[in-house]
């Protein structure tokens, strides 16, 4: 069988035999799980070769045996998206002979009469290219789509014009979100020249037939693949539109939107569908098409206002109407969006009138809130769903969510009418289930949603509702609703799961008593059966003992104390419980207790230890959750912190901990070794004295070259060699400094993990002997040199500079210069030093390193004012500019870190919150300073009298005198006295 196209000259007889065969063998061979990986090793050999991706192409096109050639046109995907670009791992790159013919011919394969399933393969691999080379090293992609759109008017080749559209589509969404650049616009006028006459032309062809479909006029289209390419020409118009409306579309701009207006009229019995669940290509046309709206009228008010009532009139007619099925929850969720949009820009008008608000709040937006069956299964057969899509924020998509995001859009402009009307529908909610609590409980639910929502006018993940809506008594709404919920024996648990979620939310405004004396309820509830319950409970209970931690609340953690022996016992046993054995609301409460009660856990520190460990132990063989993972890793990181202080606690946190440790790091199980050399570092880092012998011994390990290979190894490991060199650096023989030095080297070589080498090197500086790493110190420069010539990186310079600055602090800055030579210093301050160390990107405890450093420089290195005036000058402006600088807010980091739980992926490497090191000032003796600028350049100014005041009127005027009053502060002495 021939194929047409540019492949139409290529058939089976065309194709080396012996080579068909043998791509035929390999291909057959990896649906064989038997010689599948054979197969597989011999193909990533075989890929290669030049032409390879060329020859498989052919083999997917040649007729034979579908499911070979099926596996061939998804091997061809993947080593389009694995090697046609280049690649930071050193993976092998297609060349550029083959990336040549494959680009001249893949969208004629496209277009060529093949089986749908192998068509989706090429067209991805179309995409994936793209993502690269379009325009700039495609630019025939484009004109060579738009040319296949010529035969849009023959209804046989309208599943080929879906897949031309679909990739024209996702070619071009691209642009969307690219910042408005010189090239971008070169670009979008070169997309625009190519696409747009052809796409309105298609628009027109589209509806045409769409009208033929209305009147039933043969022969009649396939109508999901008619309004397939409707979805896709709207989403390209979308894309094309994103920035600014094309001149060329001002003029059509009543024609489209009049034709998008008949689309969200149309009836669905034009595309009638029997389930209740899949949306169909119609709907997904009329979400598109309300997306597209609301960029407009957001955007474009001059040029698209005047269609505004129509098209409100469109999406409030379907939203009264589309019935509550999960088929139609796109739709709703798009439209709600788009009135929120509308809420939030100068058509908000469109709803000030009362009528018009009650009406769309109790006909539209309240029953989109309303708990739906599917809702309810999926709280009793599958809770852990539910929790992700209710606290996660996987419901962000949801009816709910959206009605609840208009519902806050509305408040923002509409505070008084919106809370009214909604308060007055949750009170005939609740009366609604006070009639009948059996049947009724869906309406209590739905008002503890709404007040929920209307209560809280600003509020954070961290801390839940900041700024509350004065027209909600909010207290008082717990009181009467929503304890009484949470104390009741036989309380719906879907409404107990409402109150906790209410609790939580607001539990920064509730008053404390109420705080305290809601806790044993919320203790009680973690040994509820039901899954969403007790893990609401614990989330509610770490979300308090958080804001008392971070001391957002007036509960002070002397009021906490009594209750953390019987919380403790109750989250353990929540842990117990086969459905929660690995429940990460449960072991983050956990966590966060024990940041509370801190030495208050001495005395249960041996118990809780052995809970975790037996825990550990159990997911050592079942990984199944990476979040519970960490947060149990980061629970005994805090026990470790909060108990060191006593050294019987300390002493028990080594000899129930380093056993399982020895395990993991024996058994090499490399998910769990980065946060194992966490834990150690802190265990090392905690012992104020002589570290006991389990840890000592484990130092010689820690060096193997085998655990710096794993890249999620370095920042704990780093970390542990640093902590293992603080504790006992003067007793580093000169065989384990010679391997340490290694490691260095090993880690200056990659961009990713050369600034961890560099605190090996400050280490070593800050707790060595001199005599330990003396010989070594120019060995260790002249790579660093080496490296900065071929790969400087800001990141790089920001860890070489800071140690330079510590042997300087050390040993003197004569032995910097006396290591490195007079001429190479001059070059390093004048290239690297001096101009890096004025970027923002240095943080204050390096810059303090520095400054402090370049002021020795200044005024201990013998004579440099007079052999070197020029470098002089240069390292006196860098301090002042310094100086000068204006101080940077400190970063909060009291949130959680992101931790990556991806399944399928090498490990990573996740901080833990609890055991990571705290920041530490090498030069904490010197807590000022300029007061130390000032007082060092005042004894130095005797040796060079008149010199230092020059320098000083070079910079600006009244500078001097603004030194001098911070020296007469500093020291107590006259200002005049200042410089000689």
């Amino acid at each position: 069988r021939r194929v047409h196209g540019e492949f139409g000259a290529i058939d089976r007889a065309q194709m080396d035999p012996q080579v068909h065969q043998f791509l035929f063998e390999q291909f057959s061979k990896t649906l064989n799980p038997t010689t599948q990986q054979q197969a597989t090793q011999v193909l990533e050999q075989t890929k290669q070769n030049a032409g390879f991706i060329q020859l498989l192409v052919q083999f997917v096109v040649v007729d034979g045996e579908f499911y070979a050639r099926q596996a061939a046109a998804l091997y061809f995907k993947n080593l389009v998206k694995g090697h046609w670009a280049p690649t930071a791992d050193g993976l092998f790159r297609l060349s550029e002979e083959d990336k040549n013919a494959v680009r001249t011919d893949i969208v004629n394969l496209m277009c060529s009469d093949m089986h749908e399933m192998l068509r989706r393969q090429i067209s991805t691999a179309i995409q994936l290219i793209a993502t690269h080379d379009f325009p700039s090293a495609w630019p025939t992609l484009l004109p060579e789509l738009v040319s296949k759109m010529d035969s849009y008017s023959q209804q046989s080749n309208l599943p080929m014009i879906v897949h031309v559209l679909e990739v024209t589509q996702n070619l071009l969404r691209g642009f969307r979100y690219r910042a408005m650049t010189a090239q971008l616009v070169t670009e979008l006028e070169f997309i625009l020249e190519q696409i747009q006459n052809p796409l309105l032309l298609l628009f027109q062809m589209t509806h045409n037939l769409i009208e033929q479909l209305q009147s039933g006029t043969p022969p009649l289209p396939n109508p999901t693949e008619v309004f397939t390419i409707a979805t896709s020409l709207t989403k390209i118009f979308h894309s094309l539109c994103f920035h600014d409306i094309p001149p060329f579309y001002v003029p059509h701009l009543d024609t489209i939107i009049n034709m998008f207006h008949n689309y969200l009229c149309l009836p669905d019995t034009l595309l009638p569908s029997e389930s209740e669940l899949e949306q169909t290509a119609l709907d997904s046309l009329r979400v598109k098409i309300v997306d597209l709206m609301e960029l407009f009228f957001a955007k474009y008010e001059e040029d698209v206002g005047r269609f505004l009532e129509t098209i409100v009139g469109d999406v409030w007619n379907m939203l009264t109407c589309v019935p509550t099925t999960q088929r139609y929850d796109a739709l709703t969720i798009a439209s709600l969006v788009f009135l929120t949009t509308m809420c939030r820009t100068v058509h908000a008008t469109i709803f000030a009138n009362p009528d018009t608000m009650k009406g769309i709040l109790e006909r539209v937006v309240l029953p989109n809130m309303r708990i739906r069956g599917p809702d309810i299964t999926r709280f009793i057969e599958d809770p852990q769903d539910y929790i992700r899509h209710d606290v996660e924020g996987a419901d962000c998509f949801s009816r709910r969510y959206a009605a609840a995001g208009f519902i806050r859009a509305l408040m923002t402009k509409f505070s008084l009418p919106v809370s009214t009307i909604c308060f007055e529908n949750s009170q005939l909610l609740l009366q609604e289930y006070i009639a009948n609590p059996q049947s009724g409980w869906p309406a209590k639910d739905l008002a503890v949603v709404v007040m929920t929502t209307i209560g809280a006018q600003q509020s954070s993940a961290a801390f839940g509702a900041t700024t509350i809506n004065p027209l909600v008594d909010v207290f008082a709404f717990f009181t009467q609703h929503v304890a009484p919920e949470l104390q009741a024996e036989g309380a719906h648990d879907l409404l107990r799961a409402d109150a906790l979620k209410f609790t939580t939310a607001f539990r920064n405004q509730l008053p404390p008593a109420a705080v305290l004396e809601l806790m044993p309820t919320l203790i009680r509830l973690l040994s509820s059966p039901n899954l969403v319950v007790h893990s609401y409970a614990a989330h509610s209970i770490e979300r308090v003992l958080f804001s008392v931690h971070k001391q957002a609340v007036k509960i002070g953690k002397a009021d906490i104390k009594p209750l953390v022996h019987s919380l403790c016992v109750s989250l353990l046993q929540v842990l117990q419980n086969p459905e929660s054995q690995f429940n990460e609301y449960v072991m983050r409460g956990m966590t966060t207790l024990c940041a509370v009660a801190e030495d208050e856990l001495c005395p249960h520190v041996a118990e809780i230890l052995q809970h975790l460990v037996n825990k550990l132990v159990v997911v050592c063989t079942n990984m199944s959750n990476p979040m519970f993972n960490h947060y149990l890793f980061d629970c005994i990181g805090a026990v470790i912190r909060y108990t060191a202080v006593n050294v019987m606690a300390l002493t028990t946190c080594c000899n129930v901990l380093l056993p399982p440790i020895e395990s993991i790091l024996t058994n090499e199980i490399a998910e769990f070794t980065p946060y194992v050399f966490q834990l150690l570092a802190l265990l090392v880092e905690s012992h104020p004295q002589a570290l006991p012998e389990g840890l000592v011994h484990l130092l010689p390990r820690l060096v193997l070259p085998v655990l710096w290979e794993q890249r999620a190894n370095v920042p704990g490991l780093a970390r542990l060699l640093v902590a293992y060199i603080s504790k006992a650096g003067t007793q580093l023989n000169g065989d384990l400094m010679l391997k340490i030095l290694a490691i260095f080297q090993r880690l200056l070589l990659s961009r990713m993990d050369d600034h961890f080498g560099f605190q090996l090197l400050q280490a070593i500086v800050q707790n060595c002997a001199l005599e330990q790493y003396d010989a070594h110190v120019v060995g260790v420069i002249q790579p660093i040199f080496a490296r900065l010539d071929q790969s400087k990186t800001a990141k790089l310079v920001n860890a070489f500079i800071p140690w330079l600055a510590l042997l300087v602090m050390q040993h003197g800055p004569q032995y910097l210069l006396g290591k490195l030579g007079p001429i190479v210093f001059q070059n390093m301050m004048n290239r690297v030093w001096l101009p890096d160390i004025q970027k923002e990107s240095a943080s204050p405890a390096d810059r303090k390193l520095c400054t402090v450093a370049m002021v020795d420089m200044l005024c201990k290195i013998p004579n440099l004012i007079n052999d070197n005036p020029e470098l002089w000058a240069n390292i006196f402006c860098a301090v002042v500019k310094l100086f000068e600088m204006p101080e940077e807010d400190a970063q909060d980091d009291d949130e959680w870190l992101e931790i990556e739980d991806t399944p399928g992926f090498s490990p990573t490497f996740n901080q833990l919150y609890y055991a990571r090191k705290l920041p530490s000032d090498p030069l904490s003796n010197v807590q000022d300073p300029k007061g130390y600028f000032v007082s060092s350049l005042s004894v130095f100014s005797r040796s060079c009298p008149g010199k230092i005041a020059q320098h000083f009127e070079t910079l600006g005027a009244g500078l001097l005198q603004q030194y001098a009053v911070h020296f007469g502060n500093v020291t107590g002495s006259p200002p005049e006295t200042f410089l000689v």
